[in-house]
């Protein structure tokens, strides 16, 4: 039976690279299977595999899934599966997120590890395993890592990050910090897209107390002025985005990946004291400037959890 890898809604480039990577080694090692993605790609993963010649993978939507045949990666939270996928299909579990409400009827297996990207996880997985990349899998994941660590200036990052990286460079020989500037720069390019389309390209749901739907959306650019100067259109589609999900509340973040800067966009009076109760701040023009704050994973979501679990 062949396996699908697949990594969350509203792909970013380390959802799709640790796809690619570890659909990769399970047929190295034996194991048919394929990479999916569960929608479409943002420019900078778009950039990336056209740079390393490597076709995008096919869109989950069009597999109907047999049971037992799925691995997830870079994610666990039910709110993030691709449509149509229960529980029951998945037979293993590779991640560096939070565990939220993931369960299973029965023992699969689960690698998490508390990195910066799921791809430094599956980059470990082929070292254990004797096992090299082919070189455009290779770069896809360095890709990853480095955007997922925003060079390595994440909180997230760890010195396993680094080593990963530094080991995949010796198969693909790049500039690492002018490679990834080069994808961040295509990634904040949001010219002829709509704003409801740029907030979905990272957005992800949390189930926060069981109770409280919440979605999370950032959007990482190397220059705030533009997105920033068309805020008004970002309000409308949040709130439009809001009442379609049927979310408790959305918080949307822009994030200055230069200057380490959140700029968060205050759609309401609800999020607006939700975002003074957690992160203290004052809240200009609609607007909440949150300095040195720029992981979604670790800076962002774990306040709000405990927020939600004080509720209770």
């Amino acid at each position: 039976m062949k396996i699908y890898v697949i990594g969350h809604k509203n792909p970013d480039t380390d959802s799709v690279a640790s796809a690619i990577g570890y659909a990769e080694l399970l047929n190295q090692t034996g194991r048919e299977a394929e990479a999916l993605i569960a929608g479409d790609l943002n420019k900078g993963t778009a950039l990336a595999l056209k740079k390393f010649d490597l076709q995008s993978p096919r869109n989950a939507a069009e597999v109907q899934f047999a049971e037992e045949s799925v691995v997830l990666v870079d994610h666990n939270e039910a709110g993030q599966w691709v449509d149509g996928l229960v529980k029951e299909h998945v037979i293993e579990l590779i991640d560096h997120h939070r565990f939220g409400d993931f369960s299973s009827a029965q023992p699969i297996y689960v690698r998490t590890q508390p990195v910066g990207s799921t791809s430094s996880i599956i980059t470990k997985m082929y070292r254990e395993q004797d096992k090299v990349p082919t070189t455009g899998t290779a770069a896809m994941m360095l890709t990853a890592i480095l955007t997922d660590t925003l060079m390595f200036k994440s909180p997230t990052t760890t010195d396993f990050d680094r080593e990963m990286a530094d080991w995949l460079n010796k198969i693909v020989r790049l500039d690492m910090i002018l490679h990834a500037q080069e994808i961040f720069k295509a990634k904040s390019d949001i010219s002829g897209m709509k704003m409801t389309d740029i907030i979905n390209k990272d957005f992800k749901e949390f189930h926060f107390n069981s109770k409280y739907r919440v979605g999370v959306a950032v959007f990482e650019t190397v220059d705030v002025s533009g997105p920033l100067a068309r805020k008004e259109e970002f309000f409308d589609a949040l709130t439009k985005i809001k009442t379609e999900k049927q979310l408790d509340y959305l918080i949307f973040s822009i994030v200055d990946i230069i200057n380490q800067i959140s700029y968060v966009l205050v759609t309401s009076d609800e999020e607006a004291d939700i975002l003074t109760k957690v992160f203290g701040k004052k809240i200009n023009l609609d607007i909440m400037e949150l300095p040195g704050i720029v992981s979604r994973k670790k800076q962002i979501i774990p306040p709000l959890e405990e927020y939600f679990a004080s509720l209770s």
